[in-house]
């Protein structure tokens, strides 16, 4: 192999590490972002996230807060009727994908949905005192 040859791969070879390294840390950011995204459900996490991003002092911080508790029992109520309508159309929605794959994928399918699930109720035991 020429010099020339030996430079273009190995220049070939470092642009395909750089740009393999730069696809893990994007990949690595956006779990973490998405992690957080996942954490910020519930009123309280709102409310934290709220004062955060919007620099809310004391006074409006507790303003929003009664704000989000006057509104809670309306929004718990709203949850608990539609909740039947959404659970249903869910595992339908669920059914019908399931249709569409291979025995390996609808395996690989369950399991996401499991944990997907698992993820949810662990949220959803965190949002509630």
């Amino acid at each position: 192999m020429t010099g020339s040859r030996l430079s273009a791969a190995l220049l070939l070879v470092g642009v395909f590490a750089a740009g393999a390294a730069t696809g893990a840390v994007g990949m690595s950011q956006y779990s973490h972002r998405q992690a957080d995204a996942r954490q910020q459900r519930g009123p309280d996490e709102y409310l934290q996230r709220l004062t955060r991003e919007l620099s809310l002092d004391e006074t409006q911080h507790g303003k929003v807060k009664q704000v989000l508790d006057t509104y809670a029992p309306q929004m718990e109520s709203l949850w608990a009727e539609t909740r039947p309508r959404f659970e249903t159309m869910r595992t339908e929605l669920r059914r019908d994908i399931s249709a569409l794959l291979t025995a390996a994928q609808r395996t690989r399918y369950e399991e996401m949905i499991r944990r997907h699930d698992a993820d949810r109720n662990a949220r959803s035991s965190r949002a509630r005192p």
